[in-house]
């Protein structure tokens, strides 16, 4: 009776809700009462959210302290933060006391305890202030209810422990749900004695250097909260989406190149977090995340727009930074809404990547003969002119490296099918057989993969093997080439044209967008050197603009549009101005018309010309009076 009479002191409630029909009180009847909505006076409810059939999710949450002491709050939280189910059949005052002893530091509140006057009720002291409910404090482990916001409940926070693997121990004898984080602890993988711990529910591994995920993760089968950005993680496993009940998922600054196509499984998502990564397309399965409210996911290698988003109900929605081909960035700023509207009026657009043309040029190249420096004699007396280059990166052959022209056993109806698939690395007729020609010039097997074809494209630039032309930038840097393949551009034709002799030509561009332009010509795109150097987005535009490179300005215009803010977009508005950038323009007054209370106290708008302040003052008059 001792402990049961303690409680009742402490805690207020009545002792005969809690008794048994022999007038007997013990502490599982005293339990029982709590579960049954037994409301004590200091504030204290059940939550009645569980199964009743769980004996041991007995939770509680503090709903008002009123004017009761600090030290009164910090006795209060221990039941919230001990284990009740292992006191049943204990003695509930030792308990009490040995608690308060190391987390109370007012002895007095330890005497009231102990004292012989506990069977009168605390009564409240109205000199003292009471507590401000708490903002949820970073620690490394809080029992919290499972159903419940972290962010309502009162948490005592507990001093971190030195090894994970010590608190690890600590909590497999814990009944509750817990919350663990473990932060910039330089963990290369999450370690396996956390998967031993299913009741885990919200866990923050952020700022660590973890590279891959385990498995076994999916045996936290109560995990509605995971932290795991700023690693170095690039894949997910397929059994990470097992986690159905997650509801929050944050990888954002790591170094993933997909998602698993399954992702859809996580149906209680409401949260996704991927930015700054180097995601190139979301899976089709995104459309199933149906309770999604906030999808994130600017600075990747995005060429589109998820069409999936047009099934979901997103309050949130990021997705700048992104190199975007669909839909147009001044679609995009004008809101959701007409996002939408594109996909699903162009939705032909989404249903893939847009394919790049540079295989069929590079085909033709080949087909033209231009800038040749070898040449193939076929069997019927044909010469076919050719370039070592691309049979050195993508055959094995060693005589091609010393003949000027090399013969070849097989008549040209056989051998030109070849040497398209060796220029655009693309299976071409499959009526002839073709592999005794594929065998002489030790070709490797053709793949499928668009960008494996792009990739070996850019490695012949970056480590060229007999180049025979060089270009130097305003700055000094220099970098080597191909005259047949920058000849695909109009610009690089009339410049060899005009000099054909010449092998050393300037370029009026810093080094880096030097480097910018030339991966264009190779690729078709501007990955690497955004990547590496996304501040030269802006000389990148209008100097493909000045050399007549309408491809690599639409690339530009898109990527600048997705980047506009409020502090740059009248500089960007007025540079798209003076550069004829036709696309751009209008993407900025979209912008500056529904940013237009903010715009007009920036600094970028006050060093605008008086006749482009005046137009954009135009614009937003008459948007206003249309409202």
């Amino acid at each position: 009776m001792e402990e049961v009479e303690a409680l009742q002191a402490i805690y207020g409630f009545d002792l005969e809700q809690a008794r048994n029909s022999d007038g007997s009180c013990t502490i599982s009847f005293v339990l029982n009462a709590l579960e049954n909505g037994c409301r004590p006076k200091f504030g204290l409810s059940i939550d009645d959210r569980y199964p009743s059939s769980d004996p041991f999710n007995i939770t509680v949450m503090i709903s008002d302290l009123g004017d009761h002491s600090r030290d009164l709050t910090n006795l209060v939280e221990t039941l919230i933060t001990s284990q009740i189910s292992q006191w049943r059949g204990q003695n509930m005052l030792f308990d009490l006391i040995q608690y308060a002893q190391t987390c109370i530091a007012d002895q007095v509140e330890i005497h009231r305890l102990q004292a012989e006057e506990a069977r009168i009720p605390i009564q409240p002291q109205p000199a003292i202030v009471p507590p401000r409910r708490p903002n949820p404090v970073p620690v490394t482990s809080n029992k919290v209810r499972s159903n419940s916001n972290p962010d309502e409940i009162m948490r005592k926070p507990i001093k971190p422990l030195p090894e994970l693997d010590a608190y690890l121990k600590a909590i497999q004898e814990d009944a509750y749900w817990v919350r663990l984080i473990y932060q910039k602890k330089k963990l290369t993988a999450i370690p396996d004695e956390v998967f031993d711990n299913p009741l885990i529910h919200d866990m923050d591994l952020s700022h660590n250097s973890i590279f891959s995920i385990s498995p076994r993760i999916s045996t936290l089968s109560h995990l509605t909260k995971l932290y795991l950005q700023n690693n170095e993680i690039e894949e997910l496993p397929i059994q990470f989406c097992n986690l159905q009940q997650l509801t929050t998922l944050n990888l954002s600054k790591n170094k993933l190149k997909s998602l698993p196509e399954n992702l859809g499984l996580l149906t209680n998502l409401a949260c996704l977090t991927v930015e700054h990564n180097q995601l190139e397309a979301m899976p089709e399965s995104l459309g199933s995340l149906q309770k999604l409210t906030t999808l994130e996911i600017a600075h990747n290698r995005l060429k589109m727009i998820p069409a999936q988003i047009v099934d979901l109900e997103l309050n949130i929605f990021r997705c700048v930074n992104n190199p975007l081909v669909h839909p147009p960035p001044e679609v995009y700023h004008r809101g959701l809404f007409y996002v939408k509207k594109y996909i699903r009026e162009n939705l032909g657009l989404f249903l893939s990547l847009p394919a790049s043309g540079l295989r069929e040029e590079m085909i033709q190249i080949f087909e033209k003969g231009n800038f040749p420096d070898f040449s193939l004699k076929t069997r019927d007396g044909k010469e076919i002119p050719l370039h070592r280059e691309l049979f050195l990166q993508n055959c094995s052959d060693y005589q091609l490296a010393h003949h000027r022209t090399l013969e070849i056993g097989y008549d040209s109806e056989m051998v030109i099918p070849v040497l398209k698939e060796i220029y655009s690395q693309k299976s071409q007729d499959a009526h002839l057989d073709l592999q005794p020609i594929r065998d002489f010039f030790k070709m490797p097997s053709l793949q499928s993969d668009p960008k494996i074809f792009l990739n070996s494209m850019y490695m012949m630039l970056m480590k060229p093997i007999q180049p025979d032309v060089s270009f130097r930038s305003e700055d000094g840097g220099r970098r080597m080439a191909h005259r047949f393949i920058c000849s695909r551009l109009e610009y690089f034709q009339a410049m060899f044209t005009f000099d054909s002799q010449r092998t050393d030509f300037d370029l009026d561009c810093t080094s880096d967008c030097q480097d910018a332009i030339l991966e264009f010509v190779y690729t078709d795109d501007i990955e690497h050197a955004i990547t590496d150097h996304p501040d030269i987005i802006l000389e990148l535009a209008v100097t493909a603009s000045r050399f007549g490179l309408d491809r690599l300005v639409n690339i530009c215009e898109n990527i600048i549009g997705y980047n506009l803010d409020v502090d740059n977009v009248c500089s960007i508005y007025g540079l798209a101005h003076d550069h004829q950038l036709h696309r751009l323009k209008p993407c900025c007054m979209f912008f500056m018309l529904n940013n237009r209370l903010k715009i007009k106290s920036t600094d970028g708008f006050r060093e605008l010309s008086d006749e482009l302040r005046a137009n954009i003052q135009k614009e937003i008059d008459h948007m206003t009076k249309s409202e």
